[in-house]
């Protein structure tokens, strides 16, 4: 057998040790790829189902907006005015002459939230109205997008 000196068996165990801290290395640098790339699904995942929230927040309120001109559309045409700004929106669900049934109890009259759970943006001096939301900004003005007048 070939006698190896100090020097060659320290060289040889040097070599053998690198070769397992490459190893090494190797996989945890694959787990902090994939790591990587895992976080990375997870954050495109969350964005995009936050967007898709908002957009089904934006998609309700402009159908509550349409049902709620709707509404408008028909109280002007049994009354020929829209309900004024100090009247208010609850007008439109005022169902008086609804018989509500024995033992059911008057209707709850409450107006919409819009998805953000605020109410609905309405002013109006009768002969015009400008309704809309204000979407999820906390700003003093409806959200452009959501911001319909009269015609």
């Amino acid at each position: 057998m070939l006698s190896l000196t100090v020097g060659a068996r320290i060289g040889i165990i040097l070599i053998q040790n690198a070769r397992e801290m490459a190893r090494t290395m190797r996989a945890v640098f694959l787990k902090i790829r994939r790591f990587g790339l895992i976080s990375l699904v997870v954050v495109v995942l969350a964005v995009g189902y936050r967007t898709e929230i908002r957009r089904e927040k934006y998609s309700r309120a402009r159908s509550d907006i349409s049902n709620l001109e709707t509404r408008l559309k028909h109280f002007w045409m049994d009354n020929g005015s829209y309900p004024t700004t100090d009247q208010g929106l609850l007008l439109l669900f005022n169902m008086t002459d609804i018989d509500p049934g024995i033992g059911r109890g008057a209707p709850k009259l409450e107006l919409p939230l819009d998805p953000w759970g605020n109410p609905y943006f309405y002013q109006s001096d009768g002969a015009s109205y400008i309704l809309g939301s204000f979407g999820p900004g906390q700003n003093n003005a409806p959200d452009a997008s959501l911001f319909v007048r009269s015609k």
